[in-house]
């Protein structure tokens, strides 16, 4: 494959496009029901947005990313539910990675679990994300961190041969 090959084109499906949210059934209107407490407490304390603005902030947040890429998880809210502190191993990577070690979120979307590893006292700059397609400065408006979390994000689809990743 040529170096100079372009990726911005990915073989998605239609339904990713931008598009009039309601054409399509994966749009929920009102996702407040996603805010978890996880996801509160971390809005609350690590991005200091008030309870009462959350809701507000991420029905936004979740329209500029939709607007990037329609994923169905975006329209439902299903991104504001943390994957990583909920498993039995969440404490063991926590560990290793303020020991020094580097974590890699594959599908890392706005960083959301990063995010929650940084609060829990991990340093950003041992922790990267990779997406197909960035929603990193999307990440930086929902978490209100762009000063100060560290971490590298790579645009790169991990199924092509494109050299984003070597």
């Amino acid at each position: 494959m040529s170096a100079q090959q372009d990726y911005s084109e990915y073989s998605e499906p239609a339904y990713t496009k931008a598009v009039d949210r309601t054409c399509y059934p994966f749009y929920v209107s009102n996702i407040e029901n996603k805010l978890v407490p996880e996801t509160r407490e971390l809005l609350e304390k690590y991005s200091h947005i008030p309870p009462e603005q959350q809701s507000q902030h991420v029905h936004k947040v979740r329209d500029q990313a939709r607007d990037i890429r329609a994923y169905p998880r975006t329209g439902v809210g299903a991104w504001l539910v943390p994957q990583l502190c909920k498993l039995p191993v969440y404490p063991e990577i926590l560990r290793r990675v303020k020991e020094g070690e580097i974590s890699v979120d594959v599908g890392c979307f706005v960083g959301h679990d990063l995010r929650r590893l940084v609060y829990d006292g991990a340093p950003s700059k041992n922790l990267y994300g990779v997406d197909i397609i960035s929603h990193w400065e999307v990440g930086y408006e929902m978490f209100r961190d762009l000063d100060h979390f560290g971490a590298t994000f790579i645009e790169a689809d991990i199924l092509s041969d494109a050299p984003a990743l070597v």
